[in-house]
């Protein structure tokens, strides 16, 4: 607990398969059967489930360290203000769960966004005065009392007071609200392929470096360690994976309970969020992997171009499931300025997320192979 994909209920074991298991991929979902389902008076029909996935790259963090310490790295005032900032713009977010890498910083950024609502409450700020702060922080200008006073606040958000923001919001204790998960991380400590990762992001060239030769340097170097363009790419289709394909019983689930999720339903449609927090490389590479796998290698590359230092502070991209019980429709939205001419929407399908992981398995295979 909390479950990867829902907060409301206890895992089930029966529920969970061996496969999912091994893979990670457990669900947290309810297990329902046919005849639990309420269907009475229409009830099951015109019920639309949208989970919806933010995954973005953390803020701007206190310090640059390499090894373990970099795991401790929180962020700095600006870095928590461009989390806020970004939550925001992105609207109310009810049913809302965030988790992060290990780092603590990834977590921060996760936490404070899928809390924007209670910590702009409690900082008694209005949108326009955050935008002017994050402004003059950015621009390090000097900054009045009131921004002073407002910036320490912000600065005052802990990863421990938004596990208890959490705790109140959901009115359950003694778990922890803001997952670590590995999938959401990255290697910059251990082996060939890392070390030639730090000096391309020093270079701000990371990500062309990344799709065009960081597969083959790891199989060519037999570098075990290493988390090259394709295992990035994988380990966030594998966490995206578990939840198209249970969205099918998010959606029974709601249908069988609908005034228990009243508070977020509007027009038939009950949207779920979710705040993933990263890194620069890993986001990035799954994204590139899609558009090459739907829009071809020049579109990639194109793409590639536009990030290739990497996401900005606290921009990532959308990943959304939308469930009728009858249709499932998997898109991924790309930031406004990295759309292309026929817009910022990529569908998508859980084979290309299966393809994804598959390619990084076969890649491992290889590099394994004495």
């Amino acid at each position: 607990m909390p479950e990867e994909i829902f907060p409301r209920f206890e895992q089930s074991e029966e529920h969970e398969t061996e496969e999912d298991t091994e893979a990670g991929r457990s669900t947290g979902w309810p297990e329902l059967h046919e005849n639990e389902t309420n269907t009475e008076a229409g009830e099951s029909e015109g019920i639309t489930t949208v989970v919806e996935i933010d995954l973005t790259r953390h803020g701007k963090k206190e310090s640059q360290v390499r090894g373990p310490e970099d795991y401790k790295v929180h962020l700095n005032t600006l870095g928590k203000t461009q989390a806020l900032d970004k939550a925001i713009k992105m609207g109310e977010m009810t049913e809302v769960m965030a988790k992060g890498s290990p780092r603590v910083r990834a977590r921060e950024t996760a936490g404070i966004t899928a809390l924007s609502q209670e910590i702009m409450q409690e900082l008694g700020a209005s949108t326009e005065e955050i935008d002017a702060l994050l402004t003059k922080l950015l621009a390090k200008e000097e900054l009045n009392e009131a921004e002073k006073t407002l910036a320490g606040k912000i600065d005052g958000l802990s990863l421990e007071g938004l596990e208890e923001k959490f705790t109140i919001r959901y009115d359950f204790e003694g778990i922890d609200w803001i997952e670590s998960d590995d999938r959401l991380d990255f290697q910059a400590d251990a082996g060939p392929v890392a070390k030639k990762e730090n000096e391309v992001f020093a270079a701000g060239n990371l990500m062309p470096w990344f799709v065009n030769e960081s597969d083959q340097m790891a199989l060519d170097e037999h570098d075990k360690d290493a988390m090259s363009y394709s295992m990035l790419a994988a380990n966030v289709a594998d966490i995206l994976l578990g939840y198209t394909e249970t969205s099918s019983e998010l959606n029974r689930f709601v249908k069988s309970n609908p005034e228990q999720y009243s508070s977020i339903s509007k027009d038939g449609s009950y949207n779920f969020r979710r705040i993933f927090g990263t890194h620069a490389s890993v986001g990035e590479s799954f994204m590139l992997k899609v558009v090459g796998m739907t829009k071809g290698a020049e579109a990639r590359d194109e793409l590639c171009e536009k990030v290739k230092a990497g996401f900005k502070e606290a921009e990532g991209f959308k990943f959304t499931i939308t469930d009728d019980g009858k249709e499932k429709i998997i898109k991924m939205t790309l930031p406004e300025r990295l759309a292309f001419e026929d817009g910022s929407e990529i569908i998508v399908t859980e084979d290309i997320l299966k393809d994804i992981i598959k390619q990084s398995e076969d890649l491992k295979a290889e590099i394994n192979k004495e």
